[in-house]
C-alpha cells in the first residue's frame, strides 16, 4: 500500500508539474508597468488599402515606446474592469504617470519601428487589464512628429505571409480527357460512377494531363468518398451534357484547385454530410485565372425549427492568400450553409461574383471577413433568395462594389436569428452600394418567436467609413447604421435610394452619416432615428439629413432623436401624412448645433410637431416652430377601389388637379394621383406641338416626351417614387409648370 501511495504522489506531483509547465508556456501573465511619458494616439495598417486601427502610446524620455490596447477601458483608479470609466481620449498631448498592469501580447499587430541602423523592430502592444492610477506631471517631453496627434493614416504594420507570394507561366492547354475511363459503375442512384481511390476518376484524370487540359464529363452520379484531391493549375472540369454530371462530395476539403482552372456545367452535391465545420472547394494559395460557371452547388444544411439545431455542410468555395482574377458566374447555390467565403487572409485581388442565384438556409451566402490587402472585389447582379441569416456580410474588408444584386426573403424558414440582407461591420472602408433591390421580412433578434415576421435590416453599416449607398431600393427593413468605440467610422453617404415600410436608424458614435435626395415611402415608426444613450468615447454627429421626401407617414414621426447630436442639419425635408405623429426630441448631455429648418411638414400644425423634452444650447422650440412651414391640411391615399378614379369616369380638369395658372390652359389631372395611375397631361389651347419634362424636387430630370397638335402626354407613373415633383409644359411661345403630387 506504502508503494502504491509514493506512486500515486510521484504521478500527481509530476502531473502537477506538467500542467505548470504548460501554463507558463501556453499562458501570458500580466506585469505592472509604472510608466511616465507622452500620451498619444496613432493609427496602423498592413497595407495602404486597409483600414487603419488606433492604438494609444506611451513615449518616454529616453524614447521607448509602448504601444497599448485597453481591455474595455478600464477604470481609472481603483483597477476593477469597468467599460466605460477610463477615456484614455482625455490624456491625448499630455505627460502622465501611469501605474497599470497589462498583458504584452506578440502577433501580427505589433507596432513597428525602426531603429537607430534602420533596422524594423517589432514592439509587442500590451493590452491594458487594469489602470491603477494616472496622473498628469509637469514634466515636457520632446515628442517626435510621427506621433503627434492626430496621425495621419500612414503607419503600417508588417506581417507575417502566409505563402510567399507565386507567379507561373500562362498556359493554354488544348488536351482532353474523358473522365468516364478512369471510373466504373453505370452512374445512376444505386450504382454511381466511383474509382478504386475515391476520388471518382479525378486523381487518375488529372494525372493524365500533365500540361493542363480538360477533363470532359458525361452526365451521371460520380461518388467521391476521399479528401484532398488536389485539381492542379490548368486543368479544367467541364459537363459536356445539358443534364449535369454530379460529384457526391463526402468529405471535408475534398477539392482544392490550384489556379487557372475552370469549373463548368457541373453539380457538386454535399447532402450527406452532417457536420457543418467543413469547407468543400479550397482556392488555393496562390492560385488565379479561376473561372466557376453555369454549375450548381446543394447542401444539406438546415436548422431544426423546435430546438435551432444546425446540421449540414458549412462553406462551399474558401479563398486562400495570394489569389487573383477569380470569376464565379452564372451558377446556382442551394442550402450551403456559406456560399463564398474568405477570412484572415491577405493579398486577394480582382474578384467577380456575377448572375448567380443563391436560395435557403444559410449563414451568409458571400462573406469576406478579415481579409487585407484587397481589391476590385464586385459582386452584381446576384439573386440572394429565402435566406435565413445574412444575404452577404464584410468585416474588416475595404474596396468592394456590390451593385445590381436582388434579395428577397419571406421568413419561410422561420428559425432565423438575426438577419440583415447586406452587412458591413469591424472597419470596412471604400464599398459602393448601388441599385440592389431590397425585399425582406425577416425576424428580428429581440423575438423569441421563431415565426415571428418583423423588420430588420435591409441594409445595415457598422463601425465602418467611406461607404456610399446609392440608388437602392429597400422594402420592408429598415437601414441601420452605427459604430461603437472608433474614431474614424465616418463618411457614409447615402442618396437616390427608395425607403418604403422601413427608416433610417442612425446609433452610437458614427459621425457625418450624409442623407439627401433619398424618398421614404410609409416609415413605420419614424422616419429618421438618432440614437445612443450610452457614454462613448467620441461624438455623435456632423449628420446632414436634407432634401429628402417622406410620404404616407401612417402615425409615424418626421424623427426620433435620443442622442448627444452635434453639429448636424435637418433641412429641406418634405413629410407628408394626415396622421404623422409629434416627433419627439431629447437630447443628451453634450449636445449642440442642431439645425432643423426649411422643411415642410404637410398633416401637422407647429404646435403638434415636435415634443422636445430638452434642446442644446442655442435650440428652443419656438426656433424650430418657427423655421419650418406646416400645414395641417392634406388629402388621403386615393382609395384603390373607388370607381371614381376609373378612367369612364374622368374627372373635369377644370376643377380636379392642380392648375398652374388661371386661363387654364395647361393642366395634369387627376392630381394628387395614386402611384402606378395613369397621369394625362394636356397643353390645352395650344396649336403648336408641345413638350412635356418632369423633375424631382432637385431639378434632375425624370421624363421628357415631345407631341404632335392635338394629342395628350400619357405618363405611366409606376416609374416615379411618391413625392412631389414639377411638370413643365411648353411649345414654341409659352412654358408653364405644374406642381405634381405623386402618393
Amino acid at each position: 500500500k506504502l508503494t502504491i501511495n509514493k506512486l500515486m504522489i510521484k504521478k500527481l506531483l509530476a502531473l502537477g508539474f506538467f500542467l505548470c509547465l504548460c501554463y507558463c508556456i501556453f499562458s501570458q501573465s500580466e506585469v505592472e508597468y509604472v510608466k511616465t511619458g507622452y500620451f498619444t494616439h496613432v493609427y496602423a495598417r498592413e497595407h495602404l488599402s486597409d483600414m487603419p486601427r488606433g492604438f494609444f502610446m506611451l513615449i518616454e524620455d529616453d524614447g521607448t515606446i509602448t504601444p497599448m490596447w485597453f481591455y474595455h477601458y478600464s477604470t481609472k483608479n481603483t483597477g476593477e474592469y469597468s467599460t466605460w470609466n477610463f477615456d484614455p481620449s482625455e490624456y491625448l498631448g499630455k505627460t502622465i504617470t501611469m501605474d497599470f498592469s497589462g498583458t504584452p501580447e506578440k502577433n501580427n499587430n505589433e507596432y513597428p519601428i525602426y531603429d537607430a541602423s534602420n533596422n524594423l523592430v517589432l514592439l509587442p502592444k500590451v493590452s491594458v487589464k487594469f489602470v491603477n492610477s494616472i496622473t498628469e506631471v509637469s514634466q515636457t517631453i520632446s515628442v517626435p512628429d510621427d506621433y503627434i496627434h492626430p496621425q495621419t493614416d500612414t503607419l503600417m504594420i508588417p506581417h507575417d505571409v502566409l505563402v510567399a507570394p507565386a507567379s507561373y507561366d500562362d498556359q493554354t492547354p488544348t488536351a482532353e480527357v474523358n473522365l468516364s475511363d478512369y471510373v466504373s459503375g453505370s452512374g445512376t442512384e444505386d450504382d454511381p460512377y466511383i474509382s478504386a481511390d475515391g476520388a471518382a476518376g479525378l486523381k487518375q484524370a488529372v494525372a493524365a494531363l500533365p500540361n493542363g487540359g480538360t477533363i470532359n464529363v458525361g452526365s451521371g452520379i460520380y461518388l467521391t468518398t476521399v479528401a484532398n484531391v488536389n485539381i492542379a493549375r490548368f486543368v479544367s472540369i467541364k459537363g459536356t451534357e445539358e443534364q449535369q454530371p454530379e460529384f457526391r462530395l463526402t468529405k471535408n476539403r475534398s477539392w482544392f484547385l490550384k489556379g487557372s482552372n475552370t469549373l463548368d456545367n457541373i453539380r457538386v452535391s454535399s447532402e450527406t454530410i452532417e457536420s457543418y465545420y467543413n469547407e468543400l472547394i479550397t482556392i488555393d494559395n496562390n492560385a488565379r485565372d479561376v473561372v466557376v460557371k453555369n454549375s450548381t452547388f446543394v447542401g444539406g444544411y438546415a436548422v431544426a425549427p423546435e430546438t435551432y439545431e444546425e446540421k449540414g455542410n458549412g462553406v462551399c468555395f474558401r479563398l486562400r492568400s495570394h489569389v487573383q482574377n477569380l470569376l464565379f458566374e452564372d451558377n446556382r447555390f442551394i442550402n450551403m450553409m456559406r456560399g463564398i467565403v474568405t477570412k484572415g487572409q491577405r493579398n486577394q485581388h480582382d474578384i467577380t461574383i456575377r448572375k448567380n442565384y443563391f436560395e435557403g438556409a444559410n449563414h451568409w451566402f458571400i462573406s469576406f471577413d478579415q481579409t487585407s490587402n484587397i481589391s476590385n472585389i464586385i459582386v452584381e447582379e446576384n439573386e440572394f433568395m429565402e435566406f435565413s441569416h445574412f444575404g452577404v456580410a464584410f468585416a474588416r474588408i475595404a474596396n468592394v462594389i456590390l451593385r445590381n444584386n436582388t434579395f428577397f426573403s419571406r421568413n419561410k424558414l422561420n428559425y432565423n436569428t438575426f438577419s440583415r440582407a447586406i452587412h458591413l461591420e469591424e472597419h470596412c472602408q471604400n464599398f459602393l452600394i448601388e441599385n440592389n433591390d431590397v425585399d425582406a421580412l425577416l425576424r428580428h433578434p429581440d423575438s423569441d418567436n421563431p415565426n415571428t415576421v418583423k423588420r430588420n435590416g435591409g441594409i445595415a453599416v457598422s463601425d465602418s467609413r467611406y461607404i456610399t449607398i446609392k440608388d437602392n431600393t429597400v422594402l420592408n427593413s429598415d437601414v441601420l447604421l452605427g459604430g461603437l468605440y472608433s474614431d474614424i467610422d465616418k463618411e457614409i453617404t447615402l442618396t437616390g435610394n427608395k425607403i418604403e415600410n422601413g427608416g433610417l436608424h442612425i446609433r452610437d458614435a458614427l459621425d457625418q452619416v450624409t442623407f439627401h435626395k433619398n424618398t421614404m415611402v410609409s416609415p413605420p415608426e419614424a422616419a429618421f432615428t438618432f440614437l445612443s444613450n450610452k457614454p462613448r468615447l467620441y461624438p455623435f454627429g456632423g449628420h446632414v439629413l436634407e432634401n429628402n421626401t417622406v410620404t404616407e407617414m401612417k402615425n409615424a414621426k418626421a424623427f426620433d432623436l435620443n442622442a448627444p447630436i452635434m453639429n448636424s442639419s435637418i433641412k429641406n425635408n418634405l413629410f407628408q401624412g394626415c396622421s404623422q405623429q409629434q416627433s419627439e426630441i431629447t437630447f443628451l448631455d453634450g449636445a449642440s448645433q442642431l439645425v432643423i429648418e426649411d422643411n415642410e411638414f404637410l398633416g401637422i400644425t407647429s404646435e403638434k410637431a415636435f415634443d422636445v423634452k430638452n434642446t442644446p444650447a442655442g435650440n428652443s422650440l419656438s426656433d424650430y416652430q418657427s423655421q419650418n412651414s406646416f400645414t395641417s391640411e392634406c388629402e388621403e391615399t386615393d382609395d384603390p377601389d373607388d370607381s371614381s378614379d376609373d378612367e369612364t369616369d374622368e374627372p373635369d380638369p377644370l376643377t380636379t388637379g392642380f392648375l398652374e395658372n388661371e386661363e387654364n390652359e395647361s393642366f395634369a389631372y387627376p392630381n394628387p394621383i395614386q402611384r402606378g395611375k395613369l397621369l394625362k397631361i394636356k397643353n390645352r389651347d395650344q396649336p403648336e406641338a408641345f413638350s412635356v419634362s418632369i423633375f424631382n424636387l432637385m431639378g434632375e430630370l425624370l421624363f421628357k416626351q415631345r407631341e404632335t397638335i392635338g394629342t395628350e402626354v400619357f405618363v405611366d407613373t409606376e416609374r416615379f417614387s411618391s413625392g412631389i415633383y414639377f411638370i413643365k409644359i411648353s411649345d414654341d411661345h409659352t412654358e408653364k409648370n405644374v406642381k405634381l403630387i405623386l402618393q
